[in-house]
Formats: structure tokens, C-alpha cells, sequence
């Protein structure tokens, strides 16, 4: 009969099986030794399967010697300490394969529904449709009888880029320094309405959007800045003329003659409809041209990514993505990528974050992983979009972690190589 034990315990374990009277056997599985290894944190050494020997001796008796100890350096995580909180926990299991059951329908279920086994379930036949609700606000003019307008730039260039209708989303962001309202003829007050000046007409948009704010900044960087806006137009916008288009107010905004005015402009059509050139002038501008779209992952959601993704890696990887984590949620004790070899050994993955609000990254494996790890502030990882990479230099032996756009955590002797990717999902 051949038997496989698997063990899930920091631990020393030995085995004494009597085939004759007198005549002991023993087969040594974890040793002091191959526990007391830092290095590996968690998985150190994790599970492994001990085979018996072969089947054709009878045994009539098997004793199992299983000793507990913790390490003075601390195993689990390099935590400095004998015992940490999984240090106390040691799981055995014997299996006997009779080959009576079918394994697959024993250990799995028939059908899954979001990866998960379910006895009914209600499922809908005919397709369901999302109603999208705006919030619709405008100012509506009235009172703004005596006006002072300026016109900022010559519009010497028309531009279709920031109102592409046809592409459902866009965004763009503008900057407005003090010297050009003031060159244009704005004096210090209240603004209350912005025009656009229409040049060519092929579209609508569900809702156009106006924020702005008052700034020390002269330049836009490589991101839109999301601090601090004033939504103060809100509204189906049709362009059915030329010319300009005024976009009033909800809230006056009060300008101080010194401060630069950033504009917010963005849209959101659910159908089709062409494009807006407007007129204007070259200056500090970003704009994103591409619907963004983005993954709502419940609870056992799961995306797999292609393994040929992986097949020009060798000893260098970066793994970057935006993510906004559920602030009634987090932090949780998940994964949010998980890459594993032909063994199903973890080769790729990160926790952001663990339940104890650590991030971990754990790249390549080598007897063990290699992994850094570091306490998280909950604004990293819950409530606000957060662009987060992880990379990995073999021959450099470095690991690093950036949080939008900065370091945040780097550790050195990192050295596993990064195996072969059989499966890689999101989660």
C-alpha cells in the first residue's frame, strides 16, 4: 500500500515503522535544520511530500515523533522573535489512496459559479441592462448681467483630442498662469463662467464636466492632478453651433490676481457620437485619449493572464497597475496577483495588503521565495487610486516596490531566479 503524508508545521518529524519483530525502520522528514532558515519566512520549508517505502513489507505498526520547536532568530516572516503567530499552529494529515473514489469528484465540486461551489443559485436568462444616472448641475446665468469677459490666447489652433465624444470617456487638464489672465484682461474677483469655442460640430456628450481650482503650480505633470477640484458644471452638452459655449457656473470662484487656474475638463458618453474641434492655443495641456475602464473584483472575482505574457521573462520583471481598494473592506488577507510554475509552486505575488496592513512581494523561488515586505499607511491601499510596481533584478539581487512613482521599500540578496509561469491570475 503506498501512503503519502503531507505536513504543514515548523517541526522535527521521524518515523519508526516495525516490519519484523526487532527490525525498525525509519525515514526522517523535517530536520531542525532545514527549518532554522530565515531566509525563507513563511515558507520555510513548507509543504512537502514524505513517501513511505515501498509496498511489499507489512508493517504493523508506524509511530510518528513530531517535536515543536521555535528558533531564537524568529522563522516565520524574520520577525526577530522566537514564535510568531503561525508559529503555533501544526497541521498533519495522512492520506490513504484506495483508489475506491473517484479523487476529482471527491475533493472538487461539479460546477462553480465566481469559483466557488454552490448547492441552487439563481441565474438570469435574458440579458440585464445597467441604467446610468448623472448628477446634472449648471449654473443658469441669471443675474450675470453685467459681465467681464476676457479672451485668454488668439485660438490659433483647433484640436479635436480633449472632447473625442466617439471614444465614451476623456479627460483633459489646463493651466492657466496669473500673467495669462491677467495679460488677457482678467482683474482679481469672482469668475464665473467659462466659454469654448466650437470650430467644427460632429457630436454630444451624456454629461460634460468642468472642475477647477486656483493654484501655485505653472506646469502640469505627467498625471492628472486630482486634488482639491471644484466640480461646478455638470451637463448634457450638445454641440449644435459654433462658436462659443458657455459653461456658467454653479459656485463663483473668487480669484485673487496671483494665483494660475487649473481647468478640469472630462465627459462620459454611453453611445457613439463623433467628435468637438475646439479653438485654442498651445500651452500647458494633458489630455488622455482613451476610454478608461477599469476591474471590479468581488470577493472570488479572478482574471487569467495569458502565460505567453510571461515568456520573455528571464531575470528581470516589473509588475505596475493602478488599484482602489474598498475602504469597507480592507485591508483583508488577500492576493491581488498570484504567478505559479509547472509545480505549483509560487513564483510571482503580491499581498496589498495582508490583514495586518503589510504589503508583500515574493519573487522567484529557490528551495524558498524571495520576499520584502513593509507596513502599509491604510491611504496606500484603501479609498483612493494608488499606482503601486513591483520589480525584480536577478543579477542585480535587488527587489524593489514603488508607490506612485516613488520607491517605497527595496531589499537586496534577493537572488532566486524566476521560474517558467504556468498560470497567472489577478484576484
Amino acid at each position: 500500500m503506498n501512503k503519502s503524508l503531507l505536513f504543514l508545521a515548523s517541526s522535527f518529524i521521524s518515523f519508526a515503522m516495525y516490519a519484523d519483530p526487532g527490525d525498525t525502520l525509519v525515514v526522517q522528514t523535517y530536520t531542525f535544520e532545514d527549518q532554522n532558515n530565515p531566509g525563507c519566512a513563511y515558507d520555510n520549508p513548507g509543504r512537502r511530500l514524505f513517501s513511505f517505502p515501498a509496498d511489499d513489507t507489512q508493517y504493523q505498526k508506524i509511530l510518528m515523533y513530531h517535536t515543536l520547536k521555535c528558533f531564537d532568530d524568529g522563522t516565520a516572516g524574520n520577525l526577530g522573535f522566537p514564535c510568531g503567530e503561525w508559529d503555533y499552529l501544526s497541521y498533519n494529515y495522512l492520506f490513504d489512496h484506495t483508489g475506491v473514489f473517484d479523487s476529482t469528484l471527491l475533493d472538487h465540486p461539479r460546477y462553480l459559479l465566481s469559483n466557488q461551489d454552490f448547492d441552487t443559485t439563481e441565474i438570469y436568462t435574458e440579458p440585464q441592462f445597467q441604467t446610468v444616472l448623472y448628477n446634472l448641475q449648471a449654473g443658469d446665468g441669471v443675474g450675470l448681467v453685467e459681465l467681464t469677459s476676457a479672451e485668454s490666447g488668439n485660438n490659433d489652433l483647433t484640436d479635436d483630442r480633449p472632447l473625442q465624444f466617439d471614444k465614451g470617456r476623456g479627460r483633459a487638464q489646463f493651466i492657466y498662469t496669473a500673467a495669462d489672465l491677467t495679460s488677457a484682461g482678467f482683474v482679481a474677483g469672482e469668475l464665473d463662467r467659462i466659454a469654448l469655442q466650437f470650430s467644427e460640430i460632429n457630436g454630444s456628450a451624456d454629461v460634460l464636466y468642468l472642475r477647477v481650482k486656483w493654484t501655485e503650480a505653472t506646469e502640469l505633470g505627467n498625471a492628472f492632478d486630482n486634488e482639491d477640484l471644484i466640480e461646478v458644471y455638470a451637463m448634457n452638452t450638445y454641440a449644435a453651433i459654433q462658436g462659443w459655449v458657455n459653461l456658467d457656473f454653479t459656485v463663483p470662484q473668487s480669484w485673487d490676481g496671483t494665483q494660475n487656474l487649473l481647468v478640469d475638463l472630462a465627459f462620459m458618453s454611453e453611445t457613439a457620437s463623433g467628435n468637438v474641434s475646439v479653438d485654442g492655443n498651445a500651452g500647458n495641456s494633458l489630455v488622455s485619449g482613451d476610454k478608461e475602464s477599469f476591474l471590479r473584483m468581488d470577493w472570488h472575482d479572478e482574471v487569467k493572464v495569458p502565460t505567453s505574457t510571461f515568456d520573455a521573462v528571464d531575470d528581470q520583471i516589473t509588475i505596475e497597475f493602478w488599484v482602489r481598494g474598498d475602504a469597507d473592506i480592507q485591508p483583508q488577507s488577500s492576493t491581488i496577483f498570484e504567478g505559479v510554475d509547472a509545480d505549483n509552486q509560487r513564483q510571482l505575488n503580491a499581498h496589498l495588503p495582508w490583514s495586518n496592513g503589510r504589503v508583500y512581494w515574493d519573487a522567484g523561488y529557490d528551495g524558498c521565495y524571495d520576499r520584502i515586505d513593509m507596513q502599509a499607511n491604510t491611504a496606500d491601499y484603501e479609498g483612493v487610486w494608488n499606482h503601486w510596481a513591483f520589480t525584480k533584478n536577478v543579477a542585480e539581487e535587488r527587489m524593489k516596490i514603488y508607490l506612485n512613482g516613488e520607491l517605497w521599500h527595496e531589499g537586496s540578496g534577493k537572488d532566486n531566479p524566476i521560474g517558467d509561469i504556468e498560470e497567472f491570475s489577478i484576484s
